[in-house]
């Protein structure tokens, strides 16, 4: 990009440069105005058009380099990444793995969210998914003996009902939040016990959902990841009773 191109950014006035440089570059990166694999304006050009210095401009991009939103390239220039969600998740990740209190909060997110799709799948569910599901339900039962095998299969189970929900942007959040919390559900498949709970919640979630009531599904994939975050030794809020049948919850 060259010294007489259209500025992109606006000079800082605040006194928190390094952080504003960085929100001005992120925010330039969600409006779409930097794609996946852009580079950035030479670092010239960008201490030119935000008014910062060098030291600080370079404080701004390590920023962005760390949340995965940036990638610096020795010899050519900084570019944005493939903004790939996975990608993206890795530092919130690797703050969860450091911090385990957070465990409870990524838990009753999932119980949020998921037990929300679960509620949408009820009613939008076709015959063909729920076909599906009952069919990995049913590998995922003959697997149980086996961690590895049981762990694949429940992440089927829970991305299918995502799936039924039919809602794109649900979709991607049970999709972000699955991601950050495999490292807990690989600990938890360990216990065989846990394992027939799991597998016991599942049918559960099934029966409701086939039964098209979306009250009922709603509450059984609540009870099923209360049940799992007490396995793990969390406290959580009850979204349902959990001793109760799911099917017979208002």
């Amino acid at each position: 990009m060259s010294s007489g191109s259209e500025a992109l950014f606006s000079p800082i006035v605040r006194t928190a440069a390094r952080q504003e440089a960085a929100r001005q570059i992120r925010e330039m990166i969600l409006a779409g105005a930097l794609h996946p694999g852009q580079a950035l304006p030479s670092e010239r050009e960008l201490v030119a058009q935000l008014r910062v210095s060098r030291s600080v401009l370079r404080e701004a991009i390590q920023t962005l380099v760390a949340l995965n939103l940036l990638v610096t390239r020795q010899g050519a220039g900084t570019y944005v990444t493939s903004l790939d969600p996975a990608l993206l998740m890795q530092p919130l990740h690797f703050a969860i793995q450091l911090n385990k209190s957070t465990l409870s909060s990524l838990f009753e997110a999932r119980a949020v969210i998921e037990s929300a799709a679960a509620g949408l799948a009820a009613t939008r569910i076709t015959d063909d998914q729920l076909s599906r599901l009952a069919e990995v339900t049913a590998g995922a039962s003959a697997v149980v003996d086996d961690p590895e095998a049981f762990l694949l299969a429940d992440y089927q189970i829970h991305d299918a009902v995502t799936a039924a929900a039919a809602n794109p942007l649900l979709s991607h959040m049970c999709t972000a939040i699955a991601t950050l919390s495999l490292d807990s559900r690989r600990l938890t498949a360990q216990s065989r016990s846990t394992r027939l709970l799991a597998r016991e919640d599942h049918t559960r979630i099934v029966a409701a959902l086939r039964s098209r009531d979306s009250a009922a599904s709603r509450n059984a994939m609540a009870s099923h990841l209360w049940r799992i975050g007490q396995a793990h030794g969390l406290k959580l809020s009850h979204f349902v009773d959990a001793d109760a049948d799911p099917l017979t919850l208002p």
